[in-house]
């Protein structure tokens, strides 16, 4: 685990780069930026996430209110702003779906991820049509929220659909879900 979160902030980046996002999501460079956001309503859970993408100069579309989507050759990114209960929801939606026969391996083989790796966030598959996401969320009710927290959030998002996202290829080529999270856990080591 603590290779991943060394390499956390270049895998970041290297995706950011190499699947369209053009900005680097790191504490530098526009840190200053989001921590002079941090000063406007901490309350602001809308304003929070659209001055992070602001700030990493990332293009989104507004699909509903509260609802914002970045697209990508891989996968969509998504910020979902529950405003009455106060709550964000970051979503990375891979844009393959899974094919029905292979979706009881991809089962097991996120349940060994959410399981076995874990500690914010989650994997998770419609089972009707084999989408699969990570999901990361934050309740704010009784605190507060800024932009660097929305850019944690999507970092964090981000690299764990970057490690273990592509395990999923690995499935396909007749790996078992076993093999596949273990070969992952242990370069991680």
């Amino acid at each position: 685990m603590k290779s991943f979160v060394k390499c956390l902030a270049t895998v970041v980046a290297l995706t950011l780069v190499v699947y369209g996002f053009s900005t680097v999501l790191s504490t530098g460079g526009n840190a200053a930026a989001l921590g002079a956001a941090q000063a406007q309503g901490a309350k602001d859970i809308d304003g929070s996430v659209k001055q992070c993408l602001r700030v990493m100069d990332l293009k989104y579309e507004t699909l509903r209110d509260g609802v914002y989507e970045i697209e990508d050759k891989k996968y969509s990114l998504r910020y979902h702003v529950f405003k009455e209960d106060e709550r964000l929801m970051v979503l990375v939606v891979l844009n393959e779906k899974v094919p029905s026969g292979f979706r009881p391996a991809v089962i097991e083989y996120l349940t060994r991820i959410n399981y076995g790796a874990m500690v914010i966030g989650n994997f998770e598959m419609d089972l009707s049509d084999g989408e699969v996401q990570f999901r990361t969320s934050v309740d704010v009710e009784h605190g507060s929220i800024n932009p660097e927290m929305v850019a944690q959030m999507t970092r964090l998002a981000l690299g764990y659909t970057e490690q273990y996202g592509p395990g999923i290829d690995e499935l396909y080529k007749g790996k078992t879900p076993e093999q596949v999270f273990d070969a992952i856990k242990k370069a991680d080591e």
